[in-house]
């Protein structure tokens, strides 16, 4: 984004407090297995991974890949239709 301004007053105050708290070594390990299993490309860091993740389709994925690998689900989670589908609406709700 080369037209973004730079962060100002409180938000270089919050961006250094997130930047301080985001541990780069979990990331890596959270998105290597995320890739591994939905054999998708999430980019890291701190913001690529939110706008990977945004939309929510490749945790769909990854909800259906994990459903699918497990052997005993609890009762409730039997019963639900699968496999999960994206909402690719571009409305926000129903019309």
């Amino acid at each position: 984004m080369a037209t973004r301004m730079s962060d100002m007053g409180m938000d270089v105050q919050i961006n250094r407090r997130l930047n301080s708290k985001y541990d780069a070594e979990s990331e890596a390990e959270a998105i290597s297995w995320l890739n591994q299993l939905t054999n998708e490309n999430v980019p890291f860091g701190r913001e690529n991974v939110a706008a990977a993740l945004k939309n929510g389709q490749i945790l769909i994925k990854l909800i259906n890949v994990v459903f699918d690998g497990t052997s005993s689900l609890p009762s409730a989670a039997a019963k639900m239709k699968r496999p999960f589908k994206a909402n690719t609406m571009t409305a926000p709700f129903k019309q």
